[in-house]
């Protein structure tokens, strides 16, 4: 292992459990490296999430699918699914009603836990939720 100004990466008394037994220079690069896995796994999450729900309502012309990280008032991690179709037609509510469960086990899978919860609405629906210009 390369040491840095006298110090390994790992300290001399390092229990693999815990972070906060790494030396100050290990810690930092474990941080950063943690960080950027994070990043890289919402990114995954967010490809995961659009997949599934393309592939499930591949043939109603979805528009966009929107996705945001909150909060539920519990304070567990979910995710705000927006889907937009075009204006066909009714959607069917078998597959409106069993997304959510297509979504979440793949989100296990992916040792994702927060919980996601949709909202379907027409492109048309959409556009009259947009804030007017001034």
């Amino acid at each position: 292992m390369i040491e840095r100004d006298g110090f390994s990466p790992l300290s001399a008394r390092h229990d693999a459990h815990n972070i906060d037994n790494l030396s100050p220079y290990a810690h930092a690069d474990f941080k950063g490296l943690a960080m950027g896995l994070i990043m890289v796994a919402k990114k995954d999450v967010t490809a995961l999430i659009e997949g599934v729900v393309r592939e499930k309502f591949a043939d109603a012309g979805i528009e966009i699918v929107r996705i945001e990280e909150g909060r539920d008032h519990e304070g567990d991690a979910i995710f705000n699914i927006t889907v937009v179709f075009n204006n066909a037609g009714p959607l069917d509510s078998h597959k409106t009603s069993g997304i959510a469960r297509h979504v979440r086990h793949k989100l296990l899978a992916a040792q994702e836990n927060a919980f996601p919860i949709f909202t379907f609405m027409s492109k048309s629906d959409a556009a009259r939720l947009k804030p007017e210009a001034a």
